[in-house]
């Protein structure tokens, strides 16, 4: 898993969720933003769907990326990704 913080206001915070099915196919089944929240904007608060037009395709281009690169590594199952914008 890589994650990478880029400083920038508003801070987005984009997910992908990835699956490599038992049989070796690698699926992107979502992409989101976090929504945080609390004093310090550290606080999960809930998400929207899907991540923002403006890097949807990105963040979920990154996730089929990795989830293709674990599928090589004969790892089967579903995981998460998140990283800050």
């Amino acid at each position: 898993m890589v994650e990478e913080f880029i400083e920038h206001r508003p801070l987005y915070y984009p997910s992908a969720l990835a699956q490599i099915t038992p049989g070796g196919q690698a699926q992107v089944l979502a992409t989101h933003d976090q929504v945080l929240g609390g004093l310090n904007g550290h606080v999960y608060q809930g998400c929207t769907f899907p991540a923002a037009p403006e890097y949807r395709a990105e963040v979920g281009e990154s996730a089929a990326r990795i989830a293709g690169s674990w599928r090589s590594a004969a790892w089967s199952g579903c995981s998460g990704w998140t990283s800050s914008r």
